[in-house]
Formats: C-alpha cells, sequence, structure tokens
C-alpha cells in the first residue's frame, strides 16, 4: 500500500532532484518486499505458524490427559498448565529457529551454487 502511494506521489511530481530520491526510496522498499515475500521468508513463517498451533494442539491434549487421568483438583491443574504451556512455548521458538536456520542454509547454498554455475560458464550473476 506504501509503495503505490508513494507511486502515486512519484508519478505527479515534476522531474527534479526530490523525484529522483523519491524514486530511490520506493525502488528499495520494492526490494524490501520482493525480499520479505521471497519463498525462503514464506517457508520460515509458515514453519512459525505451524509450530505454534502444533505446540498449542499438543499442550491441550497434554493436559486433557493428564487431567483426565489423574482427577486433580483445579488450582493445581492451573499450574501444571503453565508448565506445560511455557514448555510447548520453548518447544515452538526451538522448532522456529532450527527451521529458520536451515532455511536461510539452503537459500545461502542455493545462492552460492548459482554464482558458481555462472562463474563456470563464464556469465556475472547479480546478487541483488
Amino acid at each position: 500500500m506504501r509503495i503505490r502511494r508513494l507511486g502515486e506521489a512519484y508519478a505527479l511530481l515534476p522531474e527534479s532532484s526530490e523525484r529522483d530520491q523519491l524514486g530511490t526510496v520506493i525502488t528499495e522498499l520494492a526490494h524490501e518486499l520482493n525480499a520479505w515475500n521471497g519463498p525462503d521468508r514464506r517457508m520460515a513463517r509458515r514453519w512459525r505458524i505451524g509450530s505454534s498451533i502444533g505446540a498449542l494442539v499438543i499442550a491441550y491434549g497434554v493436559m486433557i490427559g493428564f487431567w483426565s487421568a489423574t482427577n486433580l483438583d483445579p488450582s493445581v491443574l492451573w499450574v501444571w498448565s503453565l508448565i506445560v504451556g511455557t514448555m510447548a512455548g520453548a518447544l515452538s521458538v526451538a522448532v522456529t529457529e532450527i527451521a529458520e536456520r536451515v532455511i536461510t542454509r539452503r537459500a545461502a547454498r542455493a545462492a552460492h551454487e548459482a554464482r558458481m554455475g555462472a562463474f563456470r560458464r563464464g556469465k556475472s550473476l547479480k546478487t541483488n
């Protein structure tokens, strides 16, 4: 939305150094948006959301199973649910961090292989 509004303003400006600066800003914002919406970032966001949902479902399952098996007092169950929820949150963060590192390494490896392949073919590959 911001890029579109700035683009409309850019179209209305007369030729000037301010218009050139605005064009540079719009180009940088577009590069940032493309990087954010790249397949690697989308996969990392899916892992983040999926691991959070998975940890929540597992935590609910553990607490329902624990409660039905032990018939504890609700005040004691509250403490246990807090402990299980904390462990589920920590598990979700760990899965997300590991997934993001793996995704980043794969993307870096793919970019390196593309650069090396272009180098072997005698071509220059722009890294922007």
